[in-house]
């Protein structure tokens, strides 16, 4: 029997997809659009997700992959199990529309559903995503804005619940007695991170014993200074430059090296400003910094290279001049410093080795309490920490301030601290400043 020749052609699956229409360009700027929203969906979900979840798992990295597997393995994984007979332009629209309504329905359901659950958990620990991945406000503007994002959020749910609180439990009228009004109940209220205190410093002190005179050399703007500094019995006199506008002094790794800083596997950083932007650098300790007949022991000292300018080994900051009534004559090129009287605050040094961690801020009635833990993590007792909660409303306006102080933290102790003062109706965040401490 002779063979049926098949007629030639493409087969029916390849001629329905022939004939199917390519997505127009409009088509694509679509879907680039809704892929933008997918990921801001995504990150308010993460932030709201990440305030839920602290309270259970605390605050660390083992919290954080929880909330990323919840707030991101969710959208992902139903959008890749729906998507899976489609092809082509069909499949990424479908995938991106799951990466939005998803988020949605958890951002809009948590937030209308319990409201005022949900503004103080925000307030709360709403800015712990945002600083597990960034660092702390005082180091990253993007951690900053993930704070005020919160807090604009919270406060914008709490005004809902407020409106209802006075509409329909403001007050209680017992059968045959008078309307008593209901205690109100305990507010938690947004933490927005340690900074520097902001107030400006006290005029300067007189200055007490003798008077030293240094001679620089001038290289452009730059005054330079040949320096004595000391670690462990090991003394290097080295050209750095004076800097009255750096808040901390550095050296570079050469002079590290001559010095024999010995760094941990995970050292403590700082942040600085160089020419390339903000970078963080590994801290230390010397064990003395002179300047002529100026000493000043156990003073804090960033590694950092690029602040060196060429044929120098770092600066010369205000944690060492602040101490000092600085002259400078620049017509005999001396530099002339007087120690100043009375007791030093040593803030500038202490800072970067002072970690603060479980702080809690809750106001109940007409108080307001500030809890938390202070954990030393330098090489020497700090004495003396001062620490300051500045209470704010909405327009980042001061309403009060409650200090407090801890007298003692040995290195690698940790200690509590409590403050405590009046409240006020419009508080909804507070910051803690450290404001005085010596070695």
């Amino acid at each position: 029997m002779a063979r049926t020749k098949k007629p030639r052609g493409r087969a029916p699956g390849s001629l329905a997809r022939a004939k199917m229409k390519k997505p127009s360009a409009a088509a694509w700027y679509g879907l680039v659009a809704a892929i933008g929203a997918s990921l801001t969906l995504l990150g308010l979900t993460v932030i709201l997700v990440g305030s839920y979840l602290a309270p259970v798992f605390g605050q660390g990295w083992t919290w954080f992959g929880a909330t990323l597997l919840l707030a991101l393995g969710v959208p992902l994984a139903i959008g890749l199990w729906l998507v899976r007979p489609l092809e082509g332009f069909k499949r990424a629209a479908w995938f991106t529309g799951v990466c939005v309504i998803v988020p949605i329905l958890a951002v809009v359901g948590l937030s209308a559903g319990t409201p005022r659950h949900t503004a103080n958990q925000l307030r709360k620990h709403g800015h712990w995503p945002v600083e597990q991945v960034f660092g702390p406000p005082t180091q990253s503007s993007t951690t900053r804005f993930g704070e005020t994002l919160a807090a604009t959020w919270a406060d914008l749910l709490h005004r809902k619940t407020v409106k209802i609180k006075k509409k329909w439990v403001s007050s209680v009228v017992p059968p045959g007695g008078k309307r008593v009004k209901l205690r109100k109940p305990v507010r938690a209220i947004f933490y927005s991170g340690v900074r520097r205190s902001s107030r400006r410093p006290p005029p300067a002190a007189k200055a007490q014993g003798p008077r030293s005179s240094i001679r620089f050399v001038r290289r452009g703007r730059e005054i330079m200074l040949l320096t004595r500094l000391t670690l462990r019995r090991r003394e290097k006199k080295l050209a750095m430059m004076l800097d009255t506008g750096a808040s901390i002094s550095t050296i570079d790794r050469v002079a590290a090296k001559r010095l024999g800083v010995r760094l941990p596997a995970t050292p403590l950083t700082v942040e600085l400003q160089t020419a390339a932007g903000p970078r963080t650098f590994p801290v230390t300790v010397l064990d003395r910094v002179r300047l002529g007949r100026s000493t000043l022991r156990h003073v804090t000292v960033a590694i950092c290279d690029p602040c060196a300018q060429p044929g120098l080994h770092g600066l010369i900051g205000l944690n060492f001049t602040r101490h000092f009534v600085t002259t400078i004559d620049h017509k005999k090129r001396r530099l002339i410093l007087r120690r100043q009287a009375g007791t030093p605050n040593r803030i500038s040094d202490v800072e970067p080795f002072v970690h603060l961690s479980g702080v809690k801020g809750e106001a109940t009635g007409g108080q307001f309490t500030v809890t938390g833990k202070a954990h030393n993590r330098g090489p020497r007792t700090v004495r003396g920490l001062a620490l300051e909660a500045v209470l704010l409303d909405t327009h980042d306006k001061t309403h009060g301030r409650l200090q407090g102080k801890i007298d003692q933290i040995k290195p690698g102790q940790t200690r509590t601290f409590r403050l405590t003062g009046k409240s006020f109706e419009a508080l909804v965040k507070y910051r803690l400043e450290l404001t005085h401490a010596r070695w």
